[in-house]
């Protein structure tokens, strides 16, 4: 019988087995309907933990905590204890659900039961409360987490367990901290004091920097970023270039865009709306300008840049240009419903 061929290379041999391997294989991808057709014929035979586990997978790829929690409690219907494993990937499921609370109460669980917690599981939880907007509480488990992986001992359940000494997630985690306090638009002296910092971390800094409306701080950011040898993308320009608009220096934003394109990097619609937002405060004729080279270049401006740019031809008073910007302003309503775009969308 395949099944019990299988069990009998169970554990030594059971990620050459090809069953296993396509079920694996599956569980990466999130496709729990496929896993559980290849391993429920086994169940029958064996409860094996490991078989409970891969299911567990793929529910925590899918992000579905729904059916990871009822496949656990299965798990405890039928008597299979479960492992470190078992529970790092509910707190991952959760964390992947944006549940951050039950991240961190799969996590509590782990420990209860003597379960050590490794650098990516709280990695996970980390990142699971930036993006729930509580960057508050992420930092609090990053600050646990730095403990753990530079410390001599980890985090332990009541009964001990091996030691966590991984320093690799912690660049990960701070990122995941970062963005939690960039989306909220907070800026932290700490954070901006740091001499080195990823990639990752470089555009969370410069976001917060544009959401706070300050372009000092985005500047000095940005330098910093080159100083450490990172190379700007068209998010990164683009939120300098967002903080220079929202401090009204369309000057300053009108001159990194220029930067943008001598160094080849591509013009996205999200720069062009960026640079529309900080003139279309200041002076209509550099608008206009601009909206039209970007026509010209086939940048793909959205709604909230067609808006922008109409916006700003309302606000010219009476006149002879009046009427040519409200032309204007008419040519580019017509392209927003040429595309398919909604008319009411709001600067």
């Amino acid at each position: 019988m395949r099944g019990a061929t299988i069990l009998a290379r169970l554990p030594a041999k059971s990620a050459q087995d090809p069953v296993l391997e396509a079920a694996n294989r599956f569980a990466e991808c999130g496709d729990v309907a496929r896993v559980k057709e290849l391993i429920e014929p086994l169940l029958k035979l064996s409860k094996k933990r490991f078989f409970f586990n891969l299911v567990l997978k793929a529910y925590a790829n899918a992000g579905d905590l729904v059916g990871a929690e009822a496949w656990h409690l299965r798990m405890e219907r039928e008597q299979v204890v479960a492992s470190g494993r078992t529970y790092g990937k509910l707190l991952k499921c959760a964390a992947k659900a944006n549940e951050a609370r039950r991240a961190e109460l799969w996590l509590w669980a782990a420990l209860r039961v003597g379960f050590a917690v490794d650098g990516t599981q709280l990695v996970s939880l980390v990142d699971a409360f930036a993006r729930s907007n509580d960057p508050r509480r992420a930092d609090a488990w990053l600050a646990r987490m730095l403990l753990v992986t530079r410390g001599s001992r980890g985090l332990r359940g009541p009964s001990g367990s091996r030691d966590v000494g991984a320093r690799g997630p912690e660049l990960a985690a701070q990122g995941a901290s970062l963005a939690g306090w960039a989306h909220v638009g907070d800026l932290r002296q700490s954070a901006l004091a740091a001499t080195c910092f990823s990639r990752r971390q470089w555009g969370n800094l410069l976001e917060a920097c544009a959401k706070a409306s300050d372009a000092a701080k985005a500047s000095q950011c940005f330098q910093s970023g080159l100083d450490a040898k990172l190379k700007p993308c068209s998010m990164t320009y683009t939120s300098l270039i967002d903080a220079y608009g929202r401090s009204g220096e369309g000057g300053q934003a009108e001159k990194q865009v220029l930067a943008m394109i001598r160094a080849g990097v591509q013009l996205e619609g999200i720069v062009g709306t960026a640079l529309l937002n900080a003139w279309a405060k200041l002076e209509m004729q550099r608008t206009e300008a601009w909206m039209k080279r970007f026509h010209r270049a086939q940048v793909p401006l959205d709604a909230i840049a067609h808006t922008t740019f109409i916006s700003a031809c309302a606000a010219v008073g009476d006149g002879s240009r009046s009427a040519f910007v409200s032309t204007r302003a008419e040519g580019s309503l017509q392209e927003m419903e040429r595309r398919g775009m909604q008319t009411n969308a709001s600067g």
